[in-house]
């Protein structure tokens, strides 16, 4: 369906008289049709994705996971250098301090591969620490363990219903279908 067959003829003359066209635009029927597609073409609102953009912060997920949200929201936002913004996006929103001071002592000589390697790594060493500090927990609870006295031997569990017999009781359980 023809544009123009929305509008009355007033309606199009109306809009119409708005294009500013030179005398050879005037006769050529599609220049008309470019008119009158980039006038009612819905206009691009830039300030609500950069708002989205800029109010994104990491949560719960991993570095990568909140870069990769990032360079998905960034595209419709129109920004002339999107890896300068992808950049400052990620310093100002990452959840952990200590990679935000990391990168905010490097200064405004931090190019986005950059950050991302620092906040990599940053994660990367984080669990690393935990890993060591769970060996370190482990090995302690296992050596003070050790150094406790072990209780009188229980009587063995008993495989077929749980209980503690001697070793010269017959188990009640024993042959039965549960």
């Amino acid at each position: 369906m023809c544009i123009s067959s929305h509008m009355g003829r007033r309606t199009r003359e109306r809009i119409f008289s708005t294009f500013d066209l030179t005398e050879a635009e005037k006769e050529d029927v599609d220049t008309h049709f470019t008119k009158f597609r980039e006038y009612t073409a819905p206009k691009k609102n830039q300030i609500f994705p950069q708002y989205i953009f800029q109010k994104h912060d990491q949560k719960q997920e991993t570095i990568d996971k909140y870069i990769t949200d990032l360079k998905i929201l960034v595209k419709p936002c129109g920004y002339v250098d999107k890896d300068e913004m992808l950049r400052d996006r990620i310093v100002g929103g990452v959840a952990n301090p200590k990679i935000r001071e990391k990168l905010l002592l490097v200064g405004d000589t931090l190019p986005l591969n950059r950050t991302v390697t620092i906040c990599r790594a940053f994660e990367t060493t984080q669990a690393q620490l935990k890993t060591f500090e769970g060996r370190e927990i482990k090995q302690e609870i296992d050596s003070s363990a050790k150094s406790r006295p072990h209780p009188k031997s229980k009587k063995p569990e008993c495989y077929f219903c749980g209980g503690t017999y001697s070793q010269n009781h017959i188990c009640p359980a024993k042959g039965k279908t549960c």
